[in-house]
């Protein structure tokens, strides 16, 4: 993406990937190390070695941090951006154009939600929705260019092992790499960017130089520090009442061709003096989608002249089917509603934000490397309180405003509503990596400046998540594709005032 961007700005790129265009299993051994605090799955499964990087895992959800999230330094200014809403998303028609989906209308709201948000609002809830690209990759026409383009050289299975730093004139030179087969390489450029990850841009940066001098970004004490994800856990069981207004407030939607999935989260009164967010859905393991799939592949076996001994299920699935999707297909037709076919209760997710922690950090081992010889990473994830009290709280608020308004019935999970340490066993990592490279005024209190140049250097950079003070409720892809895209413009603008 940022590569893509510099060049639509009339620059050269070199870039560097550690993988290749396809997973490889021992490029993806590389990423091992080891979690001293809880556990976190997240350090290998969400991440990929290979060229577009998190893109290849994500799901094509795509969400803004609200506008108050940006400004938290009432009650916690580590939280704080240096840079408001306008200056990250002002380029985000840019970034909706590489996938094909100028057209998306992220703040689409139907009727229906409209007029359970005028109630759910009394209960300090807002209902809001999360839209979804058609195709959540990169589409051909961009591998195509990515291939063929003479203004970007991509190297790729070639991990960076160092960064060269000149202390006299405070620029990074360039850095270096190697290859599996053993062959180094040096590259120069007149701008850096490290764009590989929350975990590896602070593992590259805690490295000593390739060159063996003091760089400033080793004196900043957030480096490595900061580290936050989404801590997500089935909170509640939902006992459906009234299935009319459930399936107005829940079922998915289509608006221009695009899915666009129901949330819950605070309403905005109730944001302002939180410390950490907190967004919901509902979901339903097992329901009569079963008997669609049942019914297919009966059909299916049928036509290919199988024997089906279970034949005399046909009848019972199709009138199961039928009984749901006739009046499904009317709400389609009518409401551009998906049903969630939800002919039984269902449950409450809830992904809740983490307060910034110092101690919440990754270091280097100094007992483990990978097969370049680089330093493993150590993780120390930690979670407390404060993120057991934020699932609690808004599992309660969302209970209040269902059983008030006579929706559901809304139990909570027991361990969770005695707010015991227990109920850790029973949450997992968003897969949302943040903040270990984070944004900031002062060197003090972070690594890069509201430019993403890290501190104490003149045409040194860091992109992605990393750079996060903190993180909301959204998923992170669409902001950090938001940051490169502004990141280009204003390496762009340097390089034509030299």
């Amino acid at each position: 993406m940022l590569a893509v961007a510099l060049e639509h700005l009339g620059l050269s790129v070199l870039m560097l990937e550690a993988g290749g265009y396809f997973l490889d299993a021992n490029v993806q051994n590389d990423l091992r190390g080891q979690c001293i605090g809880a556990a976190l799955p997240g350090l290998v499964a969400g991440r990929t070695r290979q060229v577009g990087g998190g893109l290849n895992l994500w799901g094509g959800q795509v969400a803004l941090l609200e506008d108050d999230d940006f400004q938290r330094g009432k009650m916690n200014g580590l939280m704080s951006w240096p840079i408001t809403y306008d200056d990250v998303y002002g380029s985000l028609g840019e970034v909706m154009k590489l996938f094909d989906s100028a057209a998306i209308d992220l703040h689409a709201i139907p009727n229906p939600i409209r007029q359970e948000n005028n109630l759910a609002y009394q209960y300090g809830i807002q209902i809001f929705q999360t839209a979804w690209l058609k195709r959540p990759k990169l589409n051909g026409t961009f591998w195509t260019h990515l291939r063929r383009t003479k203004n970007i050289s991509l190297f790729y299975h070639f991990p960076c092992i160092g960064v060269d730093y000149d202390a006299r004139i405070e620029r990074v030179s360039g850095v270096r790499a190697t290859h599996c087969s053993g062959q180094r390489i040096s590259l120069n450029a007149d701008h850096i960017v490290l764009a590989a990850g929350t975990f590896e841009n602070a593992r590259l940066l805690l490295l000593p130089t390739a060159n063996g001098g003091q760089a400033p970004w080793h004196e900043r004490k957030w480096l490595g520090c900061g580290f936050n994800e989404h801590v997500d856990a089935t909170t509640a069981e939902i006992e459906i009442v009234d299935r009319s207004r459930i399936s107005d407030i829940f079922d998915l939607s289509i608006y221009r061709g695009f899915k666009y999935s129901p949330k819950i989260t605070w309403s905005k009164p109730q944001r302002i003096g939180r410390e950490i967010s907190a967004c919901g859905i509902l979901f339903w393991p097992g329901n009569i989608r079963n008997s669609i799939s049942e019914l297919v592949s009966l059909g299916r076996a049928l036509f290919v002249g199988r024997h089906v001994s279970e034949v005399i299920m046909l009848p019972r699935t199709i009138a199961s089917s039928v009984r749901q999707i006739v009046p499904l297909a009317y709400r389609y037709a009518k409401q551009r509603r998906i049903g969630s076919f939800a002919d039984r209760n269902a449950y409450l997710r809830v992904s809740t934000e983490q307060p910034i922690r110092a101690e919440s950090k990754i270091v280097l081992s100094s007992q483990e490397r990978d097969r370049y010889g680089i330093p493993r990473l150590v993780v120390n994830w930690i979670r407390a309180d404060a993120e057991l009290n934020s699932l609690r709280e808004f599992t309660a608020a969302v209970q209040h405003w269902l059983e008030e308004e006579k929706i559901a019935k809304v139990h909570i999970d027991p361990s969770l509503d005695r707010m015991e340490s227990a109920f850790f066993n029973k949450v997992d990592d968003g897969l949302h990596h943040a903040g270990t490279t984070r944004m900031g005024l002062s060197p003090e209190t972070s690594v890069v400046n509201p430019d993403l140049r890290v501190h104490g250097t003149n045409n040194f950079y860091v992109c992605g998540a990393s750079v996060f003070p903190s993180s909301g409720c959204a998923n992170p892809t669409l902001t950090a594709m938001a940051l490169a895209v502004r990141l280009a413009n204003t390496i762009a603008t340097h390089a034509r005032a030299r």
